[in-house]
């Protein structure tokens, strides 16, 4: 899980996951009588999904401040 490449994440793949994430069968509470390598493994899962969502919103802001930044060295 350390060598995940969590930076190519499919949409597919969160989209399908995520569903499953909210589930009761699969919530904290649960998973914590039953397993808690299972809850570790769900929270690093939750964990991702959301690293994937915040990743959606920092990328293009990325790219417009290289923009913006390449925009005022030229000026």
């Amino acid at each position: 899980m350390k060598n995940y490449p969590k930076d190519n994440l499919d949409d597919a793949l969160v989209n399908t996951i995520a569903p499953v994430l909210e589930e009761e069968m699969y919530s904290e509470k649960n998973l914590e009588k039953a397993s808690k390598a299972a809850l570790g493994i769900s929270k690093w899962c939750r964990a991702i999904v959301g690293y994937h969502g915040a990743m959606k919103i920092v990328v293009p802001k990325k790219i417009e401040l290289a923009a913006a930044k390449e925009s005022s060295a030229a000026a």
